[in-house]
């Protein structure tokens, strides 16, 4: 049994003995002085309460905070779409504008696309009927 290891304890371990960091620990502690700058994405050691790897990066750090807020983007209001919208019965073909429940069937309809009632018939058109191209909002 001469060749057999001899079972080594951790001194971390003991529970009657202090805790104290292990070799692995020990390394870890000595790599967190080493941090990223914000500004450049390098890796540097710090030393003290430094924040930049250099004087460059310091003062692009100081530009940027002091740069004016980008302008803001307006959207205007949304607009609802329903009135606009032409329908068509699947059950009897009856269309209507703005209405998604058939009058005479009482189902709901599907959607045709945007539209409205002819200048001529005052029948419900849709857009896409008349171009053959399909339709896009732009708000």
């Amino acid at each position: 049994m001469a060749d057999e290891p001899a079972e080594l304890e951790a001194p971390w371990c003991d529970d009657n003995a202090t805790i104290s960091p292990g070799p692995v620990e020990a390394a870890e502690a000595d790599d967190s002085a080493r941090v990223t700058c914000p500004v450049c994405q390098q890796g540097f050691t710090r030393q003290g309460k430094r924040q930049w790897c250099s004087a460059a990066c310091k003062a692009a750090a100081w530009r940027r905070r002091r740069q004016a807020a980008p302008p803001r983007v307006l959207l205007p209001p949304a607009r609802p779409r329903r009135p606009i919208t032409v329908y068509e019965c699947q059950g009897c073909g009856a269309r209507a504008v703005g209405q998604q429940r058939c009058e005479e069937c009482g189902t709901f309809m599907r959607k045709l696309g945007l539209g409205g009632p002819c200048p001529h018939c005052d029948e419900p058109v849709a857009v896409t009927e008349l171009l053959d191209q399909e339709v896009v909002l732009s708000n």
